[in-house]
Order: structure tokens, then C-alpha cells, then sequence
């Protein structure tokens, strides 16, 4: 069944006039929440609800089907939700009954392809009637919020049990935003408000979840704008060889190497589910910019013949984690031949993919960016602590293999001796994948506040290595932990 998403934009607001199609970066503003739904491989329409005929002109021109809004629900007293039945109506009586209704506001121009996939995503993998999106509050009720008494003294809105002296010592608290609203028709025809029934959330980073209401919002998300527009083809003119690609950090690290401008190979062991990854992250796969391939990493004769094929690499990054079903055993449960076997597949492979980048280079002579990915758990010694009333553990096999891969590149970086070719590494903290609660919250407490991270906050230093701007960049390890390892 299809999934349609909808902009709800009326012609009368206050607070910024004509804000709807207001140019924001020389864009209508409309035209943000329109695009990003028809880039979604999810969305098979998009309508516009308004009453404002201007409004009607320009969402047409980018794309969307136009639903006329009674005068009545256009005023500023008129709740929205009654607009959202209107629209369901409208579009069940034109096009037929649909699965998802997606509320993509206009004053939120900032949000991803994959903001809007991961709604849909979370909403029809859980029992929640409604999905809508969050952010980290940069206030909180239990430490830095207060509500004023009769007697005109104040106290904290909520009252913490036992004292909080830091804000990352209260509890995690959520602004709701208007980047992306996901339900059912049947719910918001048989309710009156998205909390009467059960509600479920995604995370959205702080810069894109600017909502606009006044000038200084405005002018806020057109920094942002612009601002993104200056760093935009960080890496162009290269042409990245991503290994791993299907990954967690792969997938998200070939849609950010595309959107700096580069041209991707896609590599990875599968390649059905390659491209299926990559369509979920927000990857256009057939755009021209991408080409998908399939090798196996730990197989010499194949990685050997893929970089023999391969023209005008100028870097690479090996995402890639092989490994046997032994691993992740406790220490005094490993089996030397399951240790052994680990390290000559994910060592072995990232020795492999490092001696045929460098060898690729050797014969080419053009300037190349190889950049590893290892861990904190290849720098320090594991916390034990965090994985206490888990079944976790931190595999002995982890910790040889991640540190090897630090020397390993920096011996390869002095064995070709040239300014030309590069090799750095990437150590992260722990990225959330849905790990139990009591680890996160043991996690947590050994960081500055932030926790277990996003894969997106470790691409940015994968960008920057890969980029000219890193150029004399050689033979380093940038960690990204938020402090886990001080």
C-alpha cells in the first residue's frame, strides 16, 4: 500500500509574512519539504494543503498535487489536525486509500531523506499509533527550568530525586519538533490530538531541526543553509572506494561522500543487499555519481583483481567488520583456532585492502586517502563496567585487532614514503544500535553527557581525511568518543 506525504502551509501567518514561499538560500521555503519527499523512496505523492493561491502556484511548480483548504480550516484558530482529516479525505476519495500519512511542515527545511525514512521505519516496527520527531532539549525541567509560585518565588518544574549539579546528571529530555509527523489515516480520523493513543520518536540532530516562526529563525536556518553550502563539495573531483558499503557506518558514509561532491564505488560482499542499504540511508543508486560492486574482502585473488579493474582511485575507506560466528565470547571462552581465525579475517583483510591501496598508488602515482576505521578499544583498555548485567562483552579479538590496524598504518605510511599517499584512522566511541538500556546508561556516565553516538558523528572526520583540505594529514588516529576515553 502507498505512503503519501503532505505540507500543510496557509497563507495567513503572523509572525513572518508570506513565510510559506519566503525564499530562504534563494529557495521558496515550501519547496524544501516538497523536495525531500520526493527524494524519499518511501513517499509515492506528495500533496500541498492551502488556501493561499500563490502558495498553490509555487508547490505545483516544484511537484506537488494541490488540495484546496476550506476557508474554515485556514484561520488561526483552526486546529491543523482537522486540515490533516480534510487532506486524508481528500486524497482517499481522488487516489484511493493509502498505508502512511506523513506531515512534512514547511518550516522545517532542514530535515533529511533520512529523517522522513526512519519515521516510517520506526513507526511500522513498533505498536505506536503515531511517530513524531524529537531533539535534545538544550534546557531541562529538573535542572535549569522553573516555574514561578504565588508568593513570587520559583523551583524547578520537576523536582529530581537526589541532587543534580549538571545538566547531564538529569534525565534526558526531548523539544518536540516539526520535522517530520508519521501516522495512519484510520487514527487521525478516529482522534482529535497524536498523544491519544500510543507515541513513538526519532532522534533529529540539532541543524535540522530548526523550525521556522519569526526572522530570527528565518535567518538561523539560512546561516545553516548557506553555511552547508560553503563545506558542499569537500571531496570534489575524487573518487572514494567505500568497502564495506552495506554497513551501519558504510551505507552513511558513500550518502555523505556523494553529497561532498564525490563519485562512489559502492563495494561490499552482497550485492543485493548493498544497494537494499543504501536505498534505506537515502541513496539515489542510480545516480551516476555511484556504481555498486561486489567482492569479498577477505579473499585475496578478489580484492587483488577489483583494484586491478579500478581507474582514478583517489581514496578509500574500509568499513568492513568479517568475522566468524565464535566471535564476541568471553574472554576465558575463546577458542585459540576462533582467535586465530578472527584476526586473519578482519586483520587480515585490513592488511590486504591496505597493501592494495598502497599498491594501487605505487603504479598510478596520483594522490591517495586511505582511511581505517578503528576504536578507543584500540587506544585504551576496555571498561569493563559498562557491559556488567549484560550479556555483552568486549571481545579480546576486538581490542588485538583494532590496536594492530593503528600500527599497521602507520608502518605502511613509512614504508611508501611519499607525501602523495596518505593512511589515517578513525577511532570511535560506542554508535547506538539498540544495546541494551543498562549498558547505555553505564556508558553514558563515563562520557561528557552525550552517550552512545550516532554513525553519523563520526563522518565528518572520515570526510575531512579523505579531502585535500587533509593533505599533509598522515599517519593519525582521530578519536570520537565524547571524552569515554579520558
Amino acid at each position: 500500500m502507498k505512503n503519501f506525504a503532505f505540507v500543510f502551509a496557509r497563507g495567513g501567518s503572523k509572525g513572518l509574512l508570506g513565510k510559506n514561499i519566503k525564499p530562504l538560500a534563494g529557495k521558496p521555503l515550501i519547496n524544501y519539504s516538497i523536495e525531500v519527499a520526493k527524494n524519499c523512496p518511501s513517499i509515492d505523492e506528495v500533496f500541498v494543503s492551502t488556501d493561499d493561491t500563490a502558495i498553490a502556484e509555487v508547490a505545483r511548480q516544484a511537484g506537488a498535487v494541490i488540495i484546496e483548504r476550506p476557508d474554515e480550516l485556514a484561520s488561526d484558530t483552526s486546529p491543523e489536525w482537522l486540515s490533516w482529516v480534510h487532506a486524508i479525505n481528500w486524497v482517499e476519495h481522488n487516489y484511493g486509500s493509502f498505508q502512511y500519512f506523513v506531515s512534512l511542515p514547511a518550516t522545517s527545511p532542514l530535515r533529511s531523506v533520512e529523517d522522513v525514512e526512519s519515521s516510517i521505519v520506526k513507526l511500522e516496527s513498533s505498536a505506536a499509533d503515531f511517530c513524531i520527531s524529537v531533539t535534545p532539549a538544550s534546557r531541562s525541567p529538573y535542572f535549569n527550568m522553573v516555574k514561578l509560585l504565588d508568593d513570587e518565588s520559583c523551583e524547578l518544574v520537576i523536582k529530581p530525586k537526589g541532587t543534580v549539579t549538571r545538566r547531564q546528571d538529569a534525565p534526558d529530555v526531548f523539544d518536540i519538533t516539526t520535522v517530520v509527523y508519521t501516522s495512519t489515516p484510520n487514527f487521525i480520523r478516529s482522534n482529535n490530538s497524536l498523544f491519544s493513543g500510543k507515541v513513538t520518536s526519532v532522534v533529529i540532530p540539532k541543524n535540522r531541526a530548526v523550525d521556522i516562526d519569526d526572522i530570527y529563525d528565518f535567518l538561523l536556518a539560512e546561516a545553516i543553509v548557506t553555511g552547508d553550502a560553503k563545506v558542499k563539495h569537500l571531496l570534489g573531483g575524487e573518487c572514494i572506494l567505500v568497502a564495506g558499503a552495506g554497513g551501519l557506518l558504510g551505507s552513511q558514509v558513500t550518502k555523505h561522500a556523494l553529497s561532498q561532491g564525490a563519485r562512489v564505488i559502492a563495494a561490499d560482499i552482497g550485492i543485493d543487499n548493498l544497494k537494499s542499504r543504501l536505498i534505506g540511508a537515502g541513496v539515489d543508486i542510480n545516480d551516476s555519481n555511484i556504481s555498486c560492486h561486489s567482492f569479498d574482502i577477505t579473499v585475496e585473488n578478489e580484492v587483488i583483481a577489483f583494484f586491478e579493474s579500478c581507474e582514478k582511485i583517489t581514496g578509500a575507506v574500509n568499513c568492513t567488520y568479517p568475522r566468524n560466528k565464535a566471535y564476541g565470547a568471553h574472554f576465558f571462552d575463546v577458542k585459540t583456532a576462533d582467535f586465530n581465525e578472527n584476526l586473519a579475517l578482519h586483520l587480515g583483510s585490513a592488511f590486504l585492502f591496505t597493501q592494495q591501496c598502497a599498491k594501487y598508488f605505487s603504479e598510478n602515482g596520483h594522490s591517495f586517502s586511505l582511511v581505517n576505521i578503528s576504536s578507543i578499544y584500540g587506544v585504551i583498555a576496555p571498561k569493563f563496567e559498562v557491559y556488567e548485567n549484560t550479556h555483552m562483552t568486549m571481545p579480546v579479538e576486538y581490542a588485538a585487532i583494532k590496536s594492530a590496524i593503528l600500527h599497521l598504518t602507520k608502518y605502511t605510511i613509512k614504508y611508501v614514503n611519499n607525501s602523495l599517499f596518505r593512511i589515517n584512522s578513525v577511532s570511535s566511541g560506542g554508535i547506538f544500535d539498540s544495546q541494551p538500556d543498562s549498558f547505555l546508561q553505564a556508558y553514558k556516565s563515563l562520557t561528557n553527557g552525550e552517550g552512545m553516538l550516532d554513525v553519523n558523528d563520526v563522518i565528518g572526520s572520515i570526510m575531512f581525511l579523505l579531502s585535500p583540505e587533509a593533505r599533509f594529514v598522515t599517519g593519525q588516529n582521530i578519536i570520537v568518543d565524547d571524552g569515554f576515553s579520558l
